[in-house]
């Protein structure tokens, strides 16, 4: 609805708010920021993703931060996901220009044994969205945070 309304008004003269000025510029911040941790650590950037939408949403419903994330779940989860397809591709593509990153790339071939399954659990997951109820797939996705968390604060402690 933003861009709608970005693409309408065009400029200041005719008639974008300064609240939805600040909007644009919270979605470039949050795009920018999903792209440098993407980048940085190769992943990362779906899940500042989704929480900037679900921020980004409360605000545009006019709801305080203490309320209910607003939007579903499942259309940011969706957004996010389309979203990190480019992400994604512009950092490896700048992986791959990088000598000392390209040296380390092992054959595509060896990739495929977990990019096949992977892009198979992809679809089936998308599949899967519309049929699990809002408030699993919110339970899920935290805790998928907070065990890929929880497990490099271990594996760096050397207990795991």
């Amino acid at each position: 609805m933003l861009m709608k309304e970005v693409r309408t008004h065009g400029v200041r003269s005719l008639g974008v708010t300064s609240d939805s000025k600040k909007q644009l510029f919270f979605l470039c911040a949050a795009g920018l920021v999903a792209g440098l941790i993407n980048g940085l650590i190769g992943t990362g950037g779906g899940i500042i993703i989704v929480y900037a939408l679900t921020y980004f949403m409360r605000i545009r419903r006019g709801a305080g931060l203490a309320t209910e994330p607003g939007g579903d779940i499942r259309d940011i989860l969706a957004t996010a996901i389309t979203s990190i397809l480019p992400i994604t591709a512009v950092s490896a593509l700048f992986y791959s220009i990088n000598t000392a990153a390209a040296s380390t790339v092992s054959s595509p071939i060896k990739y495929a044994v977990y990019i096949v399954p992977a892009a198979c659990g992809g679809i089936c997951g998308a599949a899967l969205l519309d049929t699990i109820n809002t408030s699993v797939t919110k339970k899920i996705f935290s805790a998928l945070v907070v065990w890929a968390g929880v497990s490099m604060i271990l594996k760096e402690a050397g207990v795991m």
